[in-house]
């Protein structure tokens, strides 16, 4: 529930959707694993639906996540 799947109609080809979902939780998870314990969201808490919250209304918030390095 945390991407709202159930909103969209994937009748289709549901098979991409996974895909979609996918990517973003993992997206979702890097940072959250870069930014455990620091204060980065305005509400202070780094928890997977603040995150999502936060991609929702802010497009610079989102464009940082696709910039982010990934952890080795």
């Amino acid at each position: 529930m945390l991407t709202e799947e159930d909103k969209h109609i994937a009748y289709k080809e549901p098979f991409s959707i996974a895909i979609l979902r996918s990517f973003t939780i993992n997206l979702y998870q890097i940072f959250l694993n870069a930014n455990k314990d620091k204060k980065v969201l305005p509400t202070g808490k780094t928890t997977m639906a603040e995150i999502k919250r936060n991609c929702l209304y802010r497009d610079d918030f989102t464009a940082g996540l696709f910039e982010q390095e990934t952890l080795t």
